[in-house]
C-alpha cells in the first residue's frame, strides 16, 4: 500500500475510504496507520493506535458444491 501524506486542519475532517480483500480466513493484521500531529509533537502514534483495531476475523466462505465437486460424486449412484 503507498503513503499518502495528508494534512488535517483543526476543526475539519477527512474521510478515507479503503476496500481490502483477505487472501486468507481466520486473523489477519490490518495496515499500520503512522499518525503525527504537528501541533502535539508529545503524542505519537503508539498512544494513538490504542483505540484503532489492528487485526480482524475473516470468515471463511462456505464452498457450493458444483457438479464436479468430491461432495456431488456419490448422489446419482443410489
Amino acid at each position: 500500500m503507498a503513503q499518502v501524506p495528508l494534512r488535517i486542519l483543526p476543526g475539519t475532517g477527512q474521510e478515507m475510504l479503503y476496500n481490502l480483500y483477505p487472501l486468507m480466513a481466520g486473523y489477519q493484521s490490518l495496515p499500520s496507520l503512522n499518525i503525527n500531529l504537528l501541533r502535539f509533537p508529545g503524542i505519537n502514534s503508539q498512544l494513538l493506535r490504542r483505540y484503532l483495531p489492528s487485526r480482524i476475523f475473516v470468515k471463511p466462505q462456505g464452498r457450493q458444491a458444483d457438479e464436479t465437486s468430491i461432495a456431488n460424486m456419490g448422489q446419482g449412484m443410489l
